[in-house]
């Protein structure tokens, strides 16, 4: 890269005083490091052989990232730029750089690995109310029937991605302050499957469907029963979480019921 009489070095230094290397005339001689150099500057020599800023011409190559303090960039030809390793007075400091940049580099590939571990996995989804319509046990959308069809109506109201609450969910929600002392929580329907008998006469208990109205599919006043949540207080006058489950009033949750569902997204 050269431009009349110029030749175009570029510069990194350590120590002072520094040393030019020189025109194909000068030999080594004393210079001053310039002080008004602006971005998009580089550092040339001129015909004597001093230092001057001058802007890099059109065309000019991106500029290699060099390893701070351990490499200069330099150029063979004054076209074409490369990163040699600088000259310096203590070699172990170079070392000992390029062992804290290799250090580094490894502790920032954990950073991004644990981070993204930590955004893929699914803590918990957050509390956005319950749904002004109210639905029995046999949840149904359009053409979808049970969980899908809760998801439907949720995403209706609250936003897409929103879902039916697991009792989790709900736990999760409370435990994180997601759900303030002061907010109440109608009675609404969540999801459940606990593989026990919410009431005598369950069916397919041992499926997982006994509790959750057949994954929210019936409407039978027996046999399935749902889980509906609840943020009110309770017997000793605080304010908690309350499920109910099978027939027993004033506890129950059968499917029969018209209740809102409790959304989460």
């Amino acid at each position: 890269m050269r431009t009349s009489n110029k030749k175009l070095y570029l510069v990194a230094c350590l120590f002072a005083p520094l040393w030019a290397c020189g025109s194909d005339t000068t030999g080594g001689i004393q210079v001053k490091l310039p002080d008004n150099c602006t971005s998009g500057q580089v550092l040339t020599t001129d015909a004597n052989g001093q230092l001057v800023c001058t802007e890099l011409p059109i065309g000019s190559q991106k500029l290699k990232d060099c390893v701070p303090l351990v490499e200069a960039l330099t150029s063979d030809d004054g076209s074409t730029f490369k990163c040699t390793n600088r000259n310096n007075e203590n070699p172990g400091g170079a070392d000992a750089v390029t062992a804290v940049n290799t250090i580094t580099t490894t502790l920032n590939t954990i950073e991004t690995t644990v981070n993204n571990l930590l955004g893929s996995r699914q803590t918990f989804g957050e509390f956005k109310g319950v749904t002004t319509a109210t639905t029995a046990g046999n949840i149904t959308s359009g053409a979808m029937r049970g969980v899908p069809a809760a998801s439907a109506i949720c995403a209706a109201q609250f936003g897409a991605g929103a879902y039916m609450c697991s009792v989790y969910d709900m736990y999760m929600n409370v435990a994180r302050g997601k759900v303030a002392q002061n907010d109440s929580i109608a009675k609404s329907w969540v999801y459940m499957q606990s593989w026990k008998e919410p009431a005598a006469g369950s069916s397919s208990a041992t499926n997982g469907v006994s509790d959750n109205c057949g994954s929210y599919t019936t409407a039978a006043a027996s046999g399935y029963w749902g889980t509906a949540v609840e943020w009110t207080s309770i017997s000793n006058g605080s304010k908690g979480l309350k499920f109910s489950s099978g027939n027993t009033a004033p506890n129950s949750a059968l499917c029969s019921a018209a209740l809102p569902i409790a959304c989460c997204l």
